[in-house]
């Protein structure tokens, strides 16, 4: 009997608001891609999980029918709209019971969360010694409900990941050197249900904050103003924002804008105006929406120099679904005066001819599969959930 690694990786699953995405990769160094699919939610999918539970128990199966996966064995990323995130500062010696802290300190949650905290250093706060922890929390009744449907469609769960972790992760490769530990960077997760923010210090993940503002609100505003089902107003709202894109050349697998928000490396013309205030005007109220998530970003931020003082943030990277928007990317970068570029985390990654992959992707950029590719990683770091009683 000869023992071999696996050939591929495990099935990558991110369960997302906007979308269910699937990806597997082959388990080598060429990094080449096997199979991946991609199905809408619909939007009048409801909040709650039994909606979203009775929608994955057929849409999963065909996921896995219709593209040639191999194997059972999944990575899952879970659903961010169960994230709750806190920064937490406590003394030193209370490091070791920092799971029971956490699940006391978000009360929003059921009796029994699981948690997920990162000691992201000590500090020193009037005149005492205090480690700031990121605290992340997750209701135990939904993951175990996912765990169940995974294992009624007979597959082996070989890891959950936070999705702010696994996105992170997805660019690791970026900051392999020593140095490469000074880099700080804004990851902007435009998600459907809410947007995600993490700061890194390299690789290591130093400030987080959930934004429960995402592309489903702002369908939401515009079907309110046009008076039309969520489908529909999903529908005209991703026209708009890509509608200005048809002169443009992104010049490889992201676009780069700088800090007025213009593209220096693509041909725009004049620039674009900021999402709902451009001469289409999408909706009045979106403008407001969209000022919400730029005031969190400006917090974030401003925690971020309260913490490290001595440097600041170099960058934004813009991920999600909301990141194919010029429009949004633009206002975000020219609020917070950062240079900043939509990321691909999927660009290292061959993809075959003949290799049954979304048609959207077709040579374009994919933020939106982030969550994906932290979970193709190779780095044997394992996320530890623990359930505090």
């Amino acid at each position: 009997m000869f023992l071999r690694r696996n050939r591929t990786t495990p099935i990558a699953i991110d369960i997302g608001a906007g979308s269910l995405k699937l990806v597997q990769a082959t388990g080598t160094s060429d990094g080449t891609i096997v199979a991946a699919s991609e199905r809408t939610v619909p939007a009048d999918i409801d909040d709650d999980w039994n909606s979203m539970s009775d929608w994955l128990s057929s849409s999963l199966p065909r996921c896995l029918g219709e593209v040639d996966f191999i194997g059972r064995r999944v990575s899952i990323a879970l659903p961010s709209t169960w994230t709750m995130v806190q920064h937490l500062q406590v003394n030193p010696e209370d490091i070791a019971h920092a799971e029971q802290i956490a699940a006391a300190s978000l009360p929003e949650l059921d009796h029994e969360p699981m948690t997920r905290t990162i000691h992201v250093g000590d500090f020193l706060r009037n005149d005492r010694m205090r480690s700031e922890l990121i605290c992340m929390a997750f209701p135990r009744h939904s993951i175990f409900n996912l765990v169940e449907l995974l294992h009624r469609h007979g597959m082996e769960i070989v890891e959950l990941r936070t999705q702010m972790c696994a996105m992170v992760e997805a660019f690791r490769h970026i900051h392999r050197r020593n140095e490469d530990s000074l880099v700080s960077t804004m990851y902007v997760d435009l998600g459907t249900g809410g947007t995600n923010c993490a700061i890194t210090n390299g690789n290591d993940l130093v400030s987080a904050r959930r934004i429960n503002i995402g592309g489903i609100h702002f369908d939401r505003a515009v079907a309110r103003h046009l008076g039309c089902d969520l489908e529909a107003a999903r529908a005209y709202r991703t026209a708009h924002d890509l509608s200005d894109r048809s002169d443009m050349d992104t010049r490889g697998s992201d676009s780069a804008f700088d800090r007025r928000g213009n593209a220096p490396n693509a041909s725009l013309g004049s620039p674009m105006a900021p999402v709902g205030l451009g001469s289409g005007g999408v909706v009045p109220d979106c403008p407001d929406l969209l000022e919400t998530i730029v005031d969190e970003l400006k917090m974030a931020v401003r925690y971020d120099a309260g913490l490290f003082p001595e440097r600041t943030i170099e960058r934004i990277v813009f991920l999600g679904a909301g990141a194919r928007s010029d429009r949004t990317c633009h206002h975000i970068v020219q609020a917070l005066q950062l240079p900043g570029q939509r990321g691909d985390p999927l660009a290292r990654y061959a993809c075959p001819p003949g290799t049954r992959c979304p048609l959207n992707w077709n040579g374009n950029p994919r933020p939106g599969w982030a969550s994906n590719a932290g979970l193709l990683s190779h780095t044997g770091r394992k996320e530890r959930l623990h359930a505090t009683a």
